[in-house]
């Protein structure tokens, strides 16, 4: 399929719209191949960012201020050992192992309280040692 010249690229351009989506098989408004799973919700808060280190629980610690890894679980709460956390919404809510953490100690700011735990991805409990800093 190719486009002819003189269309209107401009994204209210509704036979673009309909193009595009021909393309993958799929009508405006339709909700063949959408999602079936809600989004999982960022660990702790929409802010909370997290610091990392890999062996290390005092470097991970001391890295929070610099703290730049947002975490994604299922339930949302912080260090949850019954579900495994993932660096990507989208590789949560799919289960994309290629998004899960890296093993290691993660640590964050609780209102003035630093709190750290370690992510082992084999489980059956995913956060270990979870304690303040």
């Amino acid at each position: 399929m190719y486009f002819e010249n003189g269309i209107d690229w401009s994204t209210t351009n509704t036979s673009v719209k309909e193009a595009l989506l021909g393309m993958m098989g799929i009508k405006e408004g339709s909700l063949l191949n959408a999602p079936s799973t809600s989004n999982c919700p960022r660990m702790h808060s929409n802010s909370t960012l997290f610091a990392f280190h890999a062996s290390s629980s005092s470097t991970a610690c001391s890295g929070v201020a610099s703290a730049a890894i947002k975490i994604w679980n299922t339930t949302g709460t912080v260090f949850d050992p019954t579900v495994k956390a993932y660096n990507s919404q989208s590789g949560c809510t799919n289960a994309q192992s290629v998004y899960e953490l890296d093993p290691g100690w993660y640590a964050y700011d609780d209102g003035g309280t630093r709190k750290r735990a370690q992510y082992v991805p084999s489980g059956p409990n995913y956060w270990i040692n979870s304690s303040t800093c």
